[in-house]
C-alpha cells in the first residue's frame, strides 16, 4: 500500500484545501506514458491524505481582527515579545497591501516559531493525522510504503512533528504506550520538502540534530530512505538560512536552481509541482521509477521557462529582476523576522503583479 500525506503551508485553508494540490498531482501524472498506458489516475496508484493544522491559528486570529496591538498583548502574555517586537513595530509603518498580507499569510510563521502554546499543538495535530491514519493500515504487520510531501511552513511543521513522532514512545487511548513509530522502528520511505523553511524556523531539535534525514546520513536513527528537497531561486520564503546540508549522501536529492515561471506566485505550491525537475522525482520516488530516464531528460528539455500563454507568467518574467533583488537581500540574513518581512514584501509584489495583468 503506498500513501503520500500532504501536509500545508502558510495562509488560510478550508475544508478543501488539499484539491488544487490533488489535481496539480493528477495533471502532472498524467503527462507520461505510464499512466496513459495504463489509463490509470495516480490516485489508483497512491493514496494521499491531507494533513491540516489551520484550525491551531484561526481560533487566535478570529478574535485578534487583524490588530498589531492584540498580538502584542499575545506575546507579552507567553512571554515571546523578543525578536517579535521588531516585527511589530516594522508593522506599523507598511502599507495596506503589505499588512494585509500579513495577516493572511504570515502571521502564522511567526505564531508558530515564537509561540509555544501554539507550536505544540499544531506539531501534535500533525503527529495524530500521521498516526491515525497508519496503526489502522498497519495491522497485522501490513507493509506500508509512507511518503510526506510538505509545503512552505508546512516543511517546518512536519520537521518538527516527525522529530518529536521519532523519539518517544505514543500513548493511545487506553492509556498504553508503543514505540511502533519510534526511529529504528519505522521510516517513510520518502520526505518531500517544498520550498523548505525548516532551517531558519528551527527550534529543538534542529535540521542537523534531528532524526529527519535519510539512511545515507545515519541509518539507525534515519526516520526516512530518501530526502527531496526543492527550492526556485527567486523565492524569498526558503532563502533566509536555505536548506543545503552537507554530506548527506546519495539519498538526500536537492533540487535547487528553479527559475520557471507559471503565475506571479512563484512561491506557491502547485507551481512547483508544474516542474518535471519537481513532479518526476516525487512520482518515481514514490512509484519506483515509472518515468525513465529519456522520458524525464524530454519533459524537462521540453519545459519552456516561462508559460508565454499567461500574461500574468510574462510580466513576472519582467519583473524577475525585482523578485531577484529581494531574493539578493535577505539571502545571507540568518533570522525569522527577516524572512517574515521578505515574504511581506513578497506577498505585496505578488498582488501587485496580479492586479495588472486582470488576475484575481
Amino acid at each position: 500500500m503506498r500513501v503520500l500525506f500532504i501536509v500545508h503551508g502558510m495562509g488560510v485553508h478550508g475544508h478543501n484545501w488539499a484539491e488544487p494540490v490533488v489535481a496539480k498531482l493528477e495533471e502532472t501524472a498524467s503527462r507520461y506514458q505510464y499512466f496513459k498506458r495504463k489509463q490509470k489516475r495516480l490516485a489508483d496508484e497512491v493514496e494521499i491524505v491531507p494533513i491540516g493544522y489551520d484550525g491551531e491559528f484561526t481560533q487566535h486570529l478570529e478574535t485578534w481582527n487583524q490588530e498589531t496591538d492584540a498580538l502584542r498583548t499575545f506575546a507579552e502574555a507567553n512571554q515571546a515579545l523578543g525578536d517579535v517586537v521588531d516585527l511589530l513595530d516594522w508593522l506599523d509603518d507598511v502599507d495596506d497591501t503589505e499588512r494585509n498580507f500579513f495577516w493572511s499569510h504570515v502571521v502564522d510563521v511567526a505564531l508558530y516559531r515564537y509561540f509555544k502554546t501554539v507550536m505544540r499543538p499544531v506539531r501534535l495535530r500533525v503527529m495524530k493525522g500521521l498516526v491515525d491514519h497508519l496503526i489502522p493500515r498497519m495491522k497485522g504487520g501490513a507493509i506500508v510504503q509512507a511518503s510526506i510531501m510538505a509545503h512552505s511552513l508546512g516543511t517546518s511543521v512536519t520537521h518538527d512533528a516527525l522529530a518529536d513522532l521519532s523519539s518517544a514512545p505514543i500513548t493511545d487511548k487506553q492509556g498504553r504506550q508503543s514505540d511502533a513509530f519510534m526511529a529504528g522502528n519505522f521510516a517513510f520511505e520518502n520526505i518531500f520538502m517544498v520550498a523548505n523553511v525548516g532551517r531558519v524556523l528551527e527550534t529543538s531539535p534542529t535540521c542537523d540534530a534531528s532524526t529527519v534525514h535519510p539512511k545515507s546520513v545515519r541509518p539507525s536513527d534515519a526516520y526516512c530512505a530518501h530526502y527531496y528537497n526543492f527550492r526556485h531561486r527567486l523565492d524569498p520564503f526558503p532563502a533566509v538560512r536555505a536548506f543545503e546540508p552537507q554530506d548527506w549522501g546519495n539519498q538526500f536529492h536537492s533540487i535547487a536552481g528553479l527559475d520557471h515561471i507559471r503565475q506571479p506566485n512563484v512561491h506557491g505550491w502547485e507551481h512547483y509541482l508544474d516542474h518535471p525537475r519537481v513532479h518526476i522525482g516525487l512520482l518515481n520516488a514514490i512509484m519506483h521509477g515509472v518515468i525513465d530516464d529519456d522520458e524525464r531528460d524530454a519533459a524537462i528539455e521540453e519545459y519552456p521557462r516561462v508559460d508565454e500563454t499567461n500574461p500574468c507568467a510574462v510580466a513576472t518574467d519582467g519583473a524577475a529582476d525585482a523578485l531577484e533583488h529581494l531574493v539578493g537581500g535577505i539571502v545571507r540574513k540568518d533570522d525569522p523576522i527577516r524572512m517574515m518581512m521578505a515574504g511581506v514584501k513578497f506577498g505585496a509584489k505578488v498582488k501587485e503583479l496580479r492586479d495588472a495583468c486582470g488576475q484575481s
